[in-house]
């Protein structure tokens, strides 16, 4: 299934949700950004991803050199980080 980030949400002014560089889950725009129509940003060395919670999953549609060429769904971040780095690289 391909999923596209809403044209209706709104970037989160706030940290990044996830990071490849120091491997970590900021838990703090995680809560910001879950149930509302925000979305942040997951920057890899090979990708960038916009991040957003829609229907009881976090969802990310990854870009890379412009484009979006992957879309991934997960129950949890940490699954979502998981799936994109086994797809996209993991920097």
């Amino acid at each position: 299934m391909f999923t596209k980030l809403p044209e209706d949400f709104e970037y989160y002014d706030g940290e990044d949700i996830m990071s490849n560089f120091d491997n970590i889950i900021v838990e703090e725009t995680a809560k910001a950004i879950k149930g509302k129509k925000l979305y942040s940003s997951y920057p890899g060395w090979n990708f960038c991803g916009d991040v957003w919670y829609q229907d009881n999953q976090w969802h990310c549609d990854v870009w890379c050199y412009g484009s979006c060429n992957d879309s991934v769904s997960a129950d949890t971040l940490e699954e979502l980080k998981e799936k994109i780095c086994k797809r996209n690289g993991d920097k």
